[in-house]
């Protein structure tokens, strides 16, 4: 299912799960579609429905739960840029975090967005020989949703995030 979010990204326990819903690329993008139509006319829906536009473009990507529906029918991936690129989905979890005052949610939708700065680090540096620098949203975890319960969980969760506040403490 492209639009469960998980803190922590697993894609063989989402393709477990007995429960999940799958879609067709044709479904997916249909939801797409209808999420921004929502967003777009439904204000105080708006900020989940960017969460959603955010997680289905994430799980789109090639570091997404669906990234299987980039396989070949021998079961090659295809590698071309746009698979790789979370920009999309970064904007849809900006777009989530000012159309939303839940300190909480925005917590969430700030981590999200800062997988998405993380990926686009992973795409530029195949071969991890440049320390990830946290260009923004970590840093606003730290300053803006300290106090949050999502901040803990995150913290625990997340060794780039615990790397990142190790360094930077208050």
């Amino acid at each position: 299912d492209p639009f469960v979010m998980h803190n922590r990204d697993c894609h063989d326990c989402d393709a477990a799960d007995p429960k999940k819903k799958t879609y067709t690329k044709a479904e997916a993008v249909k939801r797409l579609v209808a999420l921004s139509k929502e967003a777009a006319s439904t204000p105080a829906k708006a900020a989940e429905d960017y969460f959603l536009l955010g997680t289905g473009l994430y799980n789109l990507s090639a570091y997404g739960n669906a990234a299987e529906m980039y396989m070949t029918e021998d079961y090659h991936f295809r590698r071309s840029p746009p698979t790789y690129d979370n920009s999309r989905a970064e904007g849809f979890f900006k777009q989530a975090i000012a159309a939303s005052k839940d300190k909480e949610f925005q917590a969430r939708a700030t981590f999200m967005a800062a997988k998405c700065e993380l990926n686009t680090w992973f795409t530029k540096n195949p071969d991890h020989k440049v320390d990830f620098k946290a260009p923004s949203y970590f840093k606003a975890l730290q300053e803006q949703y300290g106090s949050t319960q999502y901040y803990k969980e995150i913290l625990k969760e997340c060794g780039y995030f615990q790397s990142y506040v190790n360094q930077h403490k208050r």
